[in-house]
């Protein structure tokens, strides 16, 4: 309960295959709020329930349309963050990131960042290079 206070994340619809997209918006607020309440292992437990939630909508829409659901769509939205909250928003992405890659590996089709601010761009391209070479 006081992770999706923390970090609310909602069902927003589906695409055209029939994946499920969900809307996390990281505002200021739940950022500082999610420094102060919740202790790295607290939110690698409530990021593992929740992904656990997915895999069960998963396959009660893969039960409901007829079509093999696997994976879905994650939309970031970083619009109010401000350079501040960046560490913050680290430790939430990278805990994020080792939770899926070990345990769920494949489930998000995409992740897009939204309304990315200047002062995060850079630090992103840095770590998607960095994937991308550990990829290889």
């Amino acid at each position: 309960e006081l992770g999706n206070i923390v970090l609310p994340e909602h069902l927003v619809g589906s695409d055209k295959e029939g994946r499920p997209i969900y809307l996390m918006r990281l505002s200021e607020c739940s950022l500082s709020e999610s420094k102060k309440r919740l202790p790295d292992y607290a939110l690698r437990q409530f990021h593992i329930l929740r992904l656990e939630e997915k895999e069960r909508k998963n396959r009660e829409i893969t039960l409901t349309s007829g079509r093999w659901v696997d994976s879905l769509i994650l939309i970031i939205d970083l619009k109010s963050t401000n350079p501040m909250n960046f560490k913050e928003f680290m430790r939430i992405w990278k805990l994020q990131t080792a939770v899926e890659g070990c345990y769920y590996p494949g489930i998000y089709f995409r992740i897009f960042l939204v309304n990315v601010p200047f002062h995060y761009k850079r630090v992103l391209y840095m770590t998607g290079e960095r994937v991308k070479a550990w990829a290889k």
